[in-house]
């Protein structure tokens, strides 16, 4: 069964940033970082427009969206999927039933909640082979693997989940082929490899050549030689 906001209030604190995904009118994705996110009452949030403007036409356009949150306490992730209710120039009030009329600041929306639990995996990645595993079954290996892991470990040790074809080409220690490297083609069948093995963690288009790194919950990392 699913917490209700006010269990998660350690999750808006803004101690570990959270992905705010949304989507055009024409289908296409959007990623971005919230510092914090408001707890306004058992079903809303209050999200501030610190987002880029992408985002905020996003969800003008289109009131769905998802944000993933994580607990600071025991790294267990939550997906907050949202229906914006109205967005906020001025002042306003939002009642909730039953509930005392509260505020949400100027320039920031409103959302209805529903919440989903996220599970808990391991990857591990054998570097002498190559390997992914993703709690303890084969996932991918070779260079796919290696971008992955790539990817993983700049999200863990930098917070990044926004990422560009070009600096994968230009990272040396993927070592991909210097001449018709295919590399639009092998970033395809990992996202198909993932999204048939790994619900927890998903490549996901955001533009020309662009894409962002979703992880659906807390992910361990382990690396073996």
């Amino acid at each position: 069964m699913s917490p209700g906001l006010e269990q998660l209030t350690p999750c808006f604190q803004g101690i570990l940033p959270s992905m705010f995904f949304t989507c055009s009118q024409d289908g296409t994705p959007n990623a971005a970082f919230l510092s914090h996110i408001d707890y306004v009452d058992a079903t809303h949030v209050a999200l501030s427009f610190q987002f880029f403007n992408k985002s905020r036409r996003n969800i003008s356009e289109n009131p769905y969206a998802l944000i993933r949150v994580i607990d600071p306490d025991n790294n267990q992730g939550w997906a907050l999927r949202l229906n914006s209710e109205r967005i906020a120039i001025q002042n306003m009030q939002l009642k909730a039933p039953d509930a005392e009329p509260v505020a949400v600041a100027p320039g920031k929306s409103a959302a209805a909640v529903q919440i989903t639990k996220h599970r808990r995996c391991e990857l591990t990645y054998y570097k002498s082979e190559e390997v992914i595993m993703l709690d303890g079954e084969y996932l991918i290996r070779s260079l796919p693997a290696r971008i992955l892991w790539k990817l993983l470990q700049a999200h863990q040790h930098y917070g990044r989940a926004e990422f560009t074809n070009r600096e994968l080409r230009l990272d040396k220690s993927l070592g991909l082929p210097d001449f018709k490297d295919n590399l639009e083609t092998r970033l395809l069948l990992l996202r198909r490899r993932l999204d048939e093995k790994s619900p927890s963690v998903r490549i996901v288009p955001t533009g020309r050549g662009r894409f962002a790194l979703e992880l659906g919950g807390a992910v361990e990392l382990v690396e073996k030689s």
